[in-house]
């Protein structure tokens, strides 16, 4: 077991799944969800895929059945803690993962009906329909977000792009090796962006679909073994300021 492994933790969410489960609240619901979808890190048990290979792993998820209509859920875990209660099968592996990381797993297996949060203590499950809407209202609050920050009052400190410094290469090297295997992403753009102080990675995305939050996910699973504690940010190229947030910079992928 890895200390990255062990180091995921998220009392907050924890907590609050904890008191959902006693007092149930829509507020504290909803503060729920932004929790799971805008900063959670989660632990999943999985084994290896029998077509994984080192250049190219892949992973094979455990589903639970309810036990009242026998639907599939993915487990996921908040913490060490919880995954001990987890009866770990032979060969098992832990692995980090975010909300876009579960969400492209539900998109490749229809028959898994959703998620379920710690099911051996707050057993809170969240189903592919709202899976779906919840990753929908993620990419548009984010591209919201970043529009309002671009368009701020005259007055207020600007948002500030640049190159990164250091630069990530690691990272950039992981993303665009996915990127490589996406025949629908045309090219994409690192930048750095800075807004009042705090500090993100920003990647421009140019695909030939305008829909592309399911290579969001698998962007950001190719970024995040390498982000320290940065948060990553993805958008289209579909608005002015995000071809303005890229004139005149080369792209770090570009397809061939």
């Amino acid at each position: 077991m890895s200390d990255k492994h062990l180091n995921i933790s998220n009392p907050e969410l924890k907590k609050d799944l904890e008191t959902l489960r006693i007092k149930p609240s829509e507020a504290l619901e909803q503060s729920i969800y932004s929790r799971i979808t805008d900063s959670a890190r989660f632990l999943s048990v999985a084994t290896p895929a029998k077509d994984s290979t080192a250049e190219e792993p892949k992973f094979d998820f455990p589903v639970l059945t309810t036990t009242g209509h026998g639907y599939l859920f993915y487990p996921i875990f908040t913490d060490m803690e919880e995954l001990r209660k987890w009866q770990q099968e032979k060969d098992a592996q832990v692995l980090v993962l975010t909300f876009d990381n579960y969400a492209e797993l539900l998109e490749q297996n229809s028959k898994v009906h959703g998620l379920v949060i710690n099911p051996y203590g707050a057993n809170f499950s969240i189903e592919r329909d709202l899976v779906e809407y919840l990753k929908v209202q993620k990419a548009f609050v984010g591209k919201l977000a970043i529009e309002q920050m671009f368009h701020q009052k005259e007055g207020t400190p600007a948002v500030q792009l640049q190159d990164p410094d250091p630069y990530p290469s690691e990272m950039v090297e992981a993303m665009r090796s996915y990127m490589a295997t996406n025949s629908t992403i045309r090219r994409a753009w690192l930048r750095l962006m800075n807004n009042e102080g705090e500090q993100s990675y920003l990647v421009i995305v140019d695909a030939e679909e305008s829909d592309t939050h399911g290579d969001f996910g698998e962007i950001s699973g190719a970024a995040m073994p390498y982000l320290n504690d940065m948060y990553l940010d993805l958008l289209t190229l579909e608005d002015d300021f995000a071809k303005n947030a890229v004139k005149e910079i080369s792209p770090f992928y570009e397809r061939g």
